[in-house]
């Protein structure tokens, strides 16, 4: 056969171990690949560049994995992805007997869309290519691998904080500054300003996450920051506590579980979130697998990086949204 597909690869997987062993997952078919360009171990070092790549430079995927806020679909073919949006309902009552009836609630489901589109990159080797790199005894070339894997990754890590333009029968795809429901403030707004500044950082994480409680999300928080902003973060501050403002904020803010940078926001954007699956989650159709087929009579060898993803942010029946994108910081 021609054409090898890798079988699905979970994100903890390649997340957690070394990327050999989830190498040796996205290919089950060990041995000689019949009419395959590549033999065994190169396909080992391909699956691995990729699986590197991806495991270790993931940021907001990284953490939907690991606070559980992964919603497997049904596969490749699942090209829409249905979550339900509960109503609210009213107040409990209180009473001297149990058996008082209280009044009944039926709560509503809204199903709200989002589509699941795929996530992919092309890159090739040629059989000459490849037969002079054997003739020399030289490893395989896999920066073509890695280039790919490293795009696929950018995109899945911008789609979750700015979305996405693509829409299918008038579902969008909407990311962490760009949910139409978020909370959006300035870093003024929340009682600080420029980062550069001392003390500011802190203010506007306090400020920030009053306004979450002020709408119904009490923590526990997660905190994103644009490249810039959580450099300037990291001076030590002038106090004598010996602190850097990231360590201030962490230490004197316990609702506030992390704080990552993320190369996805724009200079002078934090994105604060309460870190629970009303508010967000990724919903996955396909993992990462890497594809090959042949062209040219072998001449020629294509491979696909891909996967089928869509970061899901919610919003609930009265149109509160856990998440506040400051600008301005």
């Amino acid at each position: 056969m021609s054409k090898q597909l890798a079988s699905v690869m979970d994100f903890q997987t390649w997340l957690n171990d070394g990327g050999k062993d989830s190498a040796k997952l996205m290919r089950p078919v060990y041995g000689v690949h019949q009419n395959a360009l590549l033999r065994k171990y190169e396909w080992e070092e391909i699956d691995a560049s990729v699986v590197d790549v991806v495991r270790t430079t993931l940021v907001a995927a990284a953490d939907f994995q690991r606070l559980g806020l992964i919603r497997p679909l049904g596969g490749l073919g699942t090209t829409v992805s249905v979550y339900e949006q509960l109503g609210d309902m009213t107040d409990a009552e209180v009473s001297m007997e149990g058996i008082t009836r209280t009044q009944q609630d039926q709560p509503d489901y809204t199903p709200q869309s989002v589509p699941v589109p795929i996530i992919h990159k092309d890159f090739s080797f040629t059989a000459r290519h490849l037969a002079a790199s054997r003739r020399l005894g030289d490893a395989i070339d896999t920066t073509a691998a890695q280039t790919a894997a490293r795009r696929v990754r950018d995109k899945i890590e911008s789609m979750i904080f700015n979305g996405d333009s693509l829409s299918m029968k008038g579902y969008s795809i909407q990311g962490f500054t760009t949910k139409t429901q978020r909370i959006t403030k300035t870093a003024a707004e929340c009682g600080g300003g420029d980062f550069a500044t001392e003390g500011n950082p802190y203010k506007v994480a306090v400020g920030g996450i009053g306004f979450l409680a002020a709408a119904g999300f009490t923590g526990r928080y997660g905190v994103y920051v644009a490249r810039t902003q959580y450099h300037e973060m990291l001076h030590r501050l002038t106090d004598g506590s010996s602190l850097s403002e990231y360590q201030a904020i962490l230490n004197g803010i316990p609702e506030i579980d992390f704080i990552r940078p993320a190369d996805a926001l724009t200079a002078g954007s934090v994105v604060i979130w309460q870190l629970s699956s009303d508010v967000a989650d990724l919903a996955v159709a396909q993992d990462i697998v890497t594809l090959q087929w042949d062209m040219m009579g072998g001449m020629k060898t294509e491979f696909k990086v891909m996967t089928a993803l869509v970061p899901r942010v919610k919003h609930d029946a009265n149109g509160a949204c856990g998440v506040l994108h400051v600008t301005g910081a």
